[in-house]
């Protein structure tokens, strides 16, 4: 009697880590890295008697990977818009990553970033990155603000060629040469 009893003391606790485990996943599945961090953490402290090495290396893997999207979204809110973008790709790298971009957040991503080199001057640049938009994230509220920004950025990049100073449009128009435009 008293082995059964082990025996189903230790599958109700590894079955509740299962369930603590399921739970943070569904969080980190969309995008809820704070509450998915609490359950992960619930699970490897306090499940550690299950005897399942599986269920800890899976709570450590996804908080890992939930510190990694925290990071790339910490990226954006200081505007660090080129370090959040190579946050984002280490995050989906990551094995334990299951978080999926359904809102177009890169997608916004991208667009900000092309905006804030567009202020800056750089206009090719902006450009580049105004042109993947529409086909890496197809559909997002940012790919169909894209037409009008690369509209507004070449009006803005080539103000010269409208004043009559035609030789300085000349150069702000060749500055777009050999770009492909969606």
């Amino acid at each position: 009697g008293l082995v059964v009893a082990l025996v189903l003391v230790f599958t109700g606790v590894w079955q509740t880590g299962e369930w603590q485990l399921r739970v943070a996943h569904a969080a980190h599945e969309n995008g809820n890295c704070t509450r998915a961090l609490d359950g992960y953490q619930r699970v490897e402290n306090g499940f550690q008697l299950s005897f399942s090495p599986s269920l800890m290396q899976r709570a450590r893997a996804g908080a890992e990977a939930c510190a990694l999207l925290d990071r790339a979204r910490e990226d954006v809110a200081v505007g660090k818009h080129d370090q959040a973008l190579d946050s984002y790709a280490a995050y989906f790298e990551h094995p334990a990553a299951i978080w999926q971009d359904t809102d177009g957040e890169i997608a916004e991503i991208h667009y900000d970033f092309a905006t804030d080199l567009t202020e800056e001057g750089e206009y090719r640049e902006a450009q580049e990155i105004y042109a993947i938009i529409p086909v890496d994230y197809e559909g997002t509220p940012a790919a169909e603000r894209v037409p009008e920004a690369l509209t507004d950025l070449y009006d803005e990049a080539t103000a010269s060629y409208g004043t009559g100073h035609y030789c300085n449009g000349l150069e702000e128009i060749d500055g777009f040469a050999g770009l492909e435009w969606q």
